[in-house]
Order: structure tokens, then C-alpha cells, then sequence
């Protein structure tokens, strides 16, 4: 018996819940869970022309499968920010540890940037600009003046 493209495309269920959220390393949402999202999508009243529009999943938290980790919220691109959070530097060197999602403007001294809570750092050579990073990645940041240079972390939206 042959499947209508009804049923050959759309998944029928709430996914497994040991099924992962996304395809590991990719950051793309799997198959399975993308189609029952979408059945909700369509249920409340959306079409396909407005998925990229999906407003009902905002402020989302999202887990890793594995841990329970907490990983962060859903945003979408037309979300206005979080306010910016200016930096006191004590000593040099100086460690920012993100707690979301967000960006770190840095304007001068030498940095170095983590994503094992500090086992490695990578010198990534700025003197000044931006460092889009994750929860828990960490800035480390030296100078060797007596001013410290400015740094302002700006998070993403939480809601």
C-alpha cells in the first residue's frame, strides 16, 4: 500500500524522549522533532511561509538529551537584545565567564579565549572587537598599562 505525501512527510508523535534535539555537532534540529514542531506550527493556525517566523517557540529553554544541561533559550533573529553590561577589570588578567548566549566587546590588552572552563585558551590576537560566545565560555583578557581596557558583554534576549 502506497503512502500519501500526507504521511510520507509529516511525523505522526510526540518524538522518543531519548531522542536528541539536534544532530550532534551540527547545531540542525533532527528530523523527527522537526516535523512534530511543525505539526504544532500548523495546528495553531501557521503556514509554511511564516515557519521562519515561529514566535511559539520563543523563549524555549533547550537541554542537552544526554546531561539535562541546561543549553539556553530559543530567540529569534527580530529579538531585541539584552542591555548591554559593562565590565569592571580588577586585575590584570582579567576572566569573563559567559552565562548565556551573548557578545563580548573588547577594546584593547591581549585575549584569549576557552571553551573547556579554562584548560585551554586559544590567543585569538584581538587588540579590539567582538567575541560571540556560548554559556559558560571564558574571555581572558590582559593588559599592561595601568587603564584597563573597556570590555562590555552584551546577552542575547532571555524572553
Amino acid at each position: 500500500m502506497a503512502q500519501s505525501p500526507i504521511q510520507h512527510q509529516d511525523y505522526n508523535g510526540i518524538p522518543p524522549y531519548d531522542s536528541g534535539f539536534l544532530y550532534p555537532g551540527s547545531g540542525i534540529v533532527q528530523r523527527n522533532w522537526y516535523w512534530f514542531l511543525l505539526q504544532i506550527w500548523r495546528a495553531l493556525g501557521g503556514s509554511f511561509g511564516q515557519v521562519s517566523q515561529a514566535s511559539f517557540l520563543q523563549g524555549t529553554s533547550v537541554y542537552a538529551s544526554g546531561s539535562g544541561k541546561f543549553l539556553g533559550k530559543i530567540i529569534t533573529s527580530n529579538v531585541v537584545g539584552a542591555p548591554a553590561v559593562p565590565q569592571t577589570l580588577t586585575t590584570s588578567p582579567f576572566v569573563f565567564v559567559a552565562t548565556s548566549l551573548g557578545m563580548l566587546a573588547v577594546y584593547g590588552g591581549e585575549v584569549e579565549f576557552s571553551r573547556d572552563t579554562g584548560v585551554t585558551w586559544y590567543p585569538i590576537g584581538l587588540t579590539g572587537g567582538p567575541i560571540f560566545m556560548l554559556d559558560g565560555d571564558q574571555a581572558r583578557i590582559t593588559w599592561f598599562t595601568s587603564n584597563a581596557p573597556p570590555v562590555t558583554w552584551f546577552p542575547t534576549a532571555t524572553a
